[in-house]
């Protein structure tokens, strides 16, 4: 069998086909040409044939287990240019929004991370901080001290006091985390529960809430979801069996597990009466 998955809604123009994201659709046959995909009002030309016979592409990762082969498709929207220049605290600061995100100080780079479709909006300081405060379709921030960039994200609530400052970030998973980075003479982040509604888990749903926490670094949960035998006394441990991911995909009781578009694992997970009782790395 052959299955597409799309991390964006977008559409196919050769076969009249709307995928919608992360929807497994399942395709009968190939033809060895280029298709078009139309999606972030900008077209893509992939020959999926190419890509099921091997053939590397930057917007689809093919990946075969049990029989199937999984094309997923990765599209990133068309970035805008955008330069500033500031001086802070008497320092240079180059801010370079394109693809990704850079931030120099004084020519020196602070951070150069995957971004785009931001516009540097305006600055602030705050006792010993810089927070540098960006505009897009989801606002966006980076905190910077002693020459070292403590923390960067996007952000969906903000509070400003005299002597502190909370950003709130919505983590959209299944436990409704929210990730929180407050400022006063020193800075803390830590993850909040945005609904306080206990969440009673079927089986189905066991491994999904784990890796939802795993992405979240909220690793006591993680470990009040394992049987006692695979319990970790330090729970954050529990990270060191895991290769680092941002998306993961299910299929059954598998997780299909990516970083930065490439694959860097598959898991598969037993569960029994509500805990995971086995994680295997195929």
């Amino acid at each position: 069998m052959i299955f597409l998955i799309s991390r964006q809604k977008c559409e196919i123009v050769e076969l009249n086909l709307c995928l919608l994201p992360d929807v497994k659709y399942k395709l009968s046959e190939l033809e060895n040409r280029f298709y078009t995909f139309f999606t972030f009002n900008a077209p893509t030309y992939i020959n999926l044939h190419s890509v099921l016979a091997g053939k590397q592409h930057k917007n689809a990762v093919k990946v075969s287990y049990n029989g199937n082969d999984y094309i997923f498709l990765f599209f990133n929207e068309a970035a805008n240019f955008n330069f500033y220049g500031a001086k802070i605290n008497n320092k240079c600061y180059n801010i370079c929004v394109f693809n990704n995100l850079t931030i120099t100080e004084d020519g020196q780079t602070l951070l150069n991370t995957p971004c785009a479709n931001i516009s540097f909006s305006h600055y602030k300081t705050f006792n010993n901080f810089i927070i540098l405060f960006f505009t897009g379709q989801r606002n966006y921030f980076v905190l910077i001290k002693d020459d070292k960039v403590l923390a960067h994200d996007y952000y969906d609530e903000i509070n400003v006091d005299k002597n502190e400052i909370y950003l709130m970030t919505r983590l959209n998973d299944a436990l409704n985390h929210g990730r929180v980075h407050h400022l006063t003479e020193e800075w803390e982040s830590y993850l909040s529960y945005l609904d306080e509604n206990e969440l009673k888990l079927k089986d189905e749903m066991c491994f999904l809430t784990f890796l939802d926490c795993l992405k979240a670094q909220n690793y006591k949960y993680c470990n009040n979801l394992l049987t006692e035998n695979l319990k970790q006394k330090n729970a954050p441990d529990i990270a060191k069996f895991f290769n680092e991911f941002d998306y993961f995909y299910p299929e059954q009781n598998l997780a299909f597990c990516f970083k930065k578009n490439a694959l860097v694992g598959i898991y598969k997970f037993e569960v029994e009466n509500g805990l995971i009782a086995n994680i295997v790395l195929m």
